[in-house]
């Protein structure tokens, strides 16, 4: 959502080809099976968030008409052969978008119940403050 909002204001986002990430493959399917159901879900939610609290209805195109769309043809595509993506995962996909309001709205309970987290506050600023506090 980060990138949304600074995109959506106008500002530009630089992409380093060369960069490093550090990260993790999956060890095993279930954690990959794993994985391919959350981003689903999330996927989802970040749709309606944009959609709900931005007025952007490329969330609302996303969710309800190209989702769907990608879903049939894939799985079409798989059921003829034409696919190396098991029909498996399709579902699981499927599953997790359908869960994806669900995903949603539990994260705004959340925020309602814990409150939001505290404003980010940049070191050199942070160092500032802390030296205020000190005397």
């Amino acid at each position: 959502y980060m990138f949304y909002k600074v995109l959506k204001a106008g500002y530009t986002i630089c992409y380093q080809a060369d960069a490093y990430v550090w990260h993790k493959h999956r060890k095993d399917m279930k954690a990959l099976k794993r994985q391919v159901y959350n981003y689903s879900r999330g996927h989802v939610a970040y749709h309606l968030h944009t959609w709900l609290n931005d007025n952007d209805w490329r969330g609302y195109k996303r969710i309800f008409y190209e989702l769907p769309k990608i879903h049939m043809i894939r799985f079409a595509k798989s059921l003829v052969g034409r696919s190396n993506f098991p029909i498996s995962m399709i579902l699981l996909e499927i599953a997790g978008n359908i869960l994806g309001p669900w995903a949603f709205y539990s994260s705004l309970w959340r925020v309602k119940k814990l409150g939001r987290s505290a404003r980010y506050i940049p070191p050199k600023e942070n160092a500032t403050i802390k030296n205020k506090n000190a005397y």
